[in-house]
C-alpha cells in the first residue's frame, strides 16, 4: 500500500512539474521580455504592491490583536477574512451536526468589536465562508445578512474554507472537464467531495448569492512572492463558471516559517525590480509565542514597508485597480504615445513607464520629463478620454501644410490649361 501511494505521489508530482514547465518555462519569459513604453498597474508612481489575506483558522483575538496593531504601526493595511458564526456542522465528510469552534468568530463580541475597529483603520474585512463547517443555503444567506449588519456592506471577497461542502466550483471542478480534472480527482481525495455551492439541486446551493453580493473569490496559489507574475490576468472571469464574478490568485505564506522565507531580502528586492504585486495567503499560526511577535516576522515586515513607493493596500483595492487598468490602453507610435481610458469612470494616477529622465511633450508642446525611474504620472483620465504624449513635437503638425514644389508646378500648369481653354 505504501509503495502504491508513493507511486501515485510521484506521478502527481511529475504532472505538476510538466504544467509548471509549460507555464513558467515558456509563457512567462515571453511576457517578461516585452519591451518599450508600458503602463504600470499601480497609481501615482508606485513601484510594487503588497497585501495579505489572512484566514481565521485557529485564530484567537489575543494573538490577532498583536499582529494587526503592529501592522497599523508600520502602515500596512491588509484583508482580514472572518467567520460570522461558529460552525454547527463538520467541514467536509462526514457531514454531520457538531459543536465546532475552530477559532474566534463574530459570535464572540470582543472579537467582533475589534474587527469593526480594524475596518475603521482601513483594513478590509472579508469572508472565509460563513462558518468553518458545512453550511446549508439558509445559513449562508443569514450569514451574509449578518455580515452586512456588522460591517455595513456585503463582503467584496469570499475566501472559501477549503473543505466546506457549500464551496462553489471546488474540488475537481476547479478545472474544466478533461485530463487535468481526472488527475486531480485521482490523486487528491478531498477533490472528490460532493461540493455543491453552484448546483441549484444541492442543499448547499448559494451561487446566486455569491454572484449578487461578492466580487472576488480566491483560487490558485504559488510559492513565488510575485502573485501577478504567476497570474498576470487576475482578476479574471470564467464564463463557464458564471456564479463567480472574478477569480484571483495568491502567494502561499501559510505559516511563520514559509512566510518569513517568502519575505527574504532577496525576494523583496526582486518584487520591486519586477514591479510585481503580492497577495500573500496566511494563517497566523506560530507568529505569536508567549505573548510576543516572532522577531524575524517583525523585521521582514519593517524592511518591506520601508521600501520606497510600495503600495500597501487591502486586496480589493489592489484587485479593483488591476481591473480598471485592463481597460486603459497604451498605443505606441514611432513618435507618440496615446493613453486611452475605456472605463466608464475616471482613472486617477495612471503611470506611464518610459526611459529614465526622458523628455517628451504634451499636445500643446509643453515639455514632460520622466523621473529617474522613467515614470510619467497622469493626474486623471476621464471615460473615453485619450492623452497624447509626443516624442517629436512635429508629430501633430498638419500633414501637407504647404504645397510642395511639384504640387505648385502642377497647379500652375492646370490653371494655365483652364485659361487657354476658355480664352483661345
Amino acid at each position: 500500500m505504501k509503495k502504491y501511494l508513493l507511486t501515485k505521489s510521484r506521478l502527481l508530482l511529475t504532472f505538476i512539474l510538466l504544467l509548471s514547465l509549460l507555464a513558467f518555462g515558456i509563457l512567462v519569459p515571453i511576457l517578461l521580455t516585452k519591451k518599450g513604453p508600458a503602463l504600470s498597474p499601480y497609481p501615482n508612481g508606485k513601484n510594487f504592491a503588497f497585501t495579505i489575506t489572512a484566514d481565521p483558522d485557529g485564530n484567537r483575538l489575543e494573538k490577532d490583536k498583536l499582529i494587526y496593531d503592529f501592522f497599523t504601526k508600520v502602515g500596512l493595511t491588509t484583508t482580514v477574512a472572518i467567520w460570522v458564526t461558529d460552525a454547527t456542522r463538520l467541514s467536509g465528510i462526514p457531514d454531520m451536526p457538531t459543536d465546532l469552534k475552530n477559532g474566534d468568530s463574530c459570535e464572540r463580541n470582543e472579537y467582533l468589536k475589534y474587527m469593526q475597529e480594524l475596518q475603521k483603520r482601513g483594513f478590509e474585512i472579508a469572508l472565509h465562508s460563513v462558518s468553518s463547517g458545512n453550511d446549508y443555503r439558509e445559513k449562508t444567506i443569514k450569514g451574509y445578512e449578518k455580515f452586512k449588519e456588522f460591517f455595513g456592506a456585503y463582503p467584496n471577497i469570499n475566501i472559501m474554507h477549503s473543505t466546506n461542502l457549500e464551496n462553489v466550483y471546488w474540488g475537481k471542478k476547479v478545472v474544466e472537464k478533461g485530463l487535468t480534472r481526472r488527475f486531480i480527482a485521482l490523486f487528491a481525495d478531498r477533490a472528490s467531495f460532493p461540493y455543491g455551492g453552484e448546483d441549484p439541486q444541492s442543499k448547499y446551493f448559494w451561487g446566486d448569492i455569491l454572484k449578487q453580493k461578492t466580487k472576488y473569490v480566491r483560487l490558485w496559489g504559488t510559492s513565488d512572492i510575485n502573485t501577478l507574475k504567476f497570474n498576470p490576468s487576475m482578476p479574471y472571469h470564467n464564463p463557464k463558471k458564471p456564479f463567480v464574478n472574478y477569480w484571483f490568485s495568491f502567494s502561499d505564506g501559510r505559516d511563520v516559517g514559509i512566510f518569513n522565507q517568502m519575505l527574504s531580502e532577496e525576494n523583496i528586492k526582486r518584487i520591486i525590480k519586477e514591479r510585481g504585486a503580492s497577495i500573500v495567503y496566511v494563517h497566523f499560526r506560530g507568529f505569536v509565542s508567549n505573548g510576543k511577535l516572532n522577531e524575524t516576522f517583525k523585521n521582514r515586515i519593517k524592511t518591506l514597508t520601508q521600501q520606497k513607493d510600495g503600495w500597501f493596500v487591502p486586496a480589493t483595492t489592489l484587485l479593483d485597480r488591476l481591473l480598471l487598468m485592463k481597460k486603459v490602453r497604451l498605443t505606441v507610435h514611432e513618435n507618440a504615445l496615446f493613453v486611452t481610458n475605456l472605463n466608464s469612470c475616471n482613472v486617477d494616477g495612471i503611470t506611464i513607464l518610459v526611459y529614465p529622465n526622458e523628455v517628451l511633450y504634451n499636445s500643446r508642446s509643453i515639455p514632460i520629463k520622466a523621473n529617474e525611474e522613467g515614470e510619467i504620472v497622469l493626474e486623471s483620465l476621464k471615460p473615453g478620454e485619450t492623452y497624447i504624449i509626443l516624442r517629436d513635437q512635429q508629430f501633430l503638425k498638419p500633414k501637407n501644410e504647404y504645397p510642395t514644389t511639384l504640387e505648385r508646378l502642377n497647379m500652375i500648369l492646370q490653371r494655365s490649361l483652364v485659361y487657354i481653354k476658355h480664352n483661345w
